[in-house]
């Protein structure tokens, strides 16, 4: 992902309030599945995602789920802890997640 994308992105979904709760889901998903394979642009876009919108993933203040969307089962200390890489701990050692 290029800096341009990123931050046309993020100037979108700070603009679109109805993407908030999805996109916070789809970033914590991505980096959960592919954090430690991520790109560093997508990595800081996430988390800067996670950190505006993340108590929208928790389901009492989450956004309605897109059809076929599966809930995210996630707890406030899941939030505050960071999505989980698989195991190298690549985008965590760059000290993006300061909670984790």
């Amino acid at each position: 992902m290029k800096d341009e994308v990123a931050r046309a992105l993020l100037v979108q979904l700070t603009n679109t309030p109805d993407l908030h709760a999805y996109a916070a889901r789809a970033m914590f998903r991505s980096l959960s599945a592919n954090g430690d394979s991520a790109s560093p642009i997508l990595v800081c876009t996430a988390v800067w995602v996670i950190g505006e919108y993340g108590e929208m993933l928790l389901p009492e203040l989450g956004g309605p789920l897109l059809p076929g969307e599966a809930p995210l089962p996630v707890s406030e200390a899941d939030v505050s802890a960071g999505p989980r890489d698989s195991g190298s701990g690549t985008w965590r050692g760059h000290g993006l997640w300061p909670y984790g």
